[in-house]
């Protein structure tokens, strides 16, 4: 089930506000009905109206109950952890593109998701510092590195995080930043297979 996979993987947050309203949330769900993607559930805690007429909709139970008193939060509070909780979900593999699916076997095994709304201009500045902290934990700037050219016989990851890094922090411009952030590519022309899988490029 994806409140216990989720409990694992917080395993170090428990206790904290954000690990007791995402196992609340998630698990009543998960009792309330059958999701047939996570996609969809996903789509009913982005929107408040949404996982309230679900509630609406659902008998006496306990889930209901529990769905109940996290309605009770003041929409500030809803919106800050629901903004934390689907970032997560797509880091852990549940919703694809992520990072970290998007780079596993490819390097990316040092990667940290980054921790925030990654659409909010107001986090370019946290973005770039953790840019450049992903850059140096990835190994920082080896000798067959290539920037420019993306050759195959250098690191991609790396080029990747740079080629990011200096459009937000030299240019202003967040696009890349944001992409590398949800999981995808910034090159094109990659393996079939591999796009496919990963859905490095999006859905469509």
């Amino acid at each position: 089930m994806l409140a216990e996979q989720m409990a694992i993987s917080l395993a170090g947050q428990k206790g904290s506000p954000f690990f007791q309203f995402s196992q609340q949330l998630i698990s009543s769900l998960e009792q309330a009905k059958n999701w047939s993607s996570v996609d969809n559930l996903v789509s009913v805690i982005a929107d408040r109206e949404s996982l309230e007429e679900l509630v609406a909709s659902m008998e006496p139970s306990p889930a209901k109950t529990r769905l109940t008193d996290v309605l009770f939060y003041d929409e500030g509070y809803y919106s800050k952890m629901v903004a934390s909780l689907i970032p997560f979900l797509k880091a852990i593999g549940y919703v694809k593109p992520n990072l970290l699916s998007t780079w596993e076997g490819l390097g990316g095994e040092m990667l940290t998701p980054f921790d925030g709304d990654v659409d909010n201009p107001e986090l370019d500045g946290a973005k770039a510092i953790w840019l450049d902290n992903m850059f140096r934990a990835t190994g920082g700037m080896p000798k067959n590195n290539s920037l420019s050219g993306f050759s195959p016989s250098g690191n991609t990851l790396q080029a990747e995080i740079a080629m990011a890094y200096f459009a937000l922090v030299r240019c202003g411009d967040s696009t890349l930043a944001n992409k590398f952030i949800k999981g995808y590519r910034l090159v094109p022309d990659l393996h079939p297979d591999y796009v496919s899988k990963t859905l490095c490029y999006g859905k469509d």
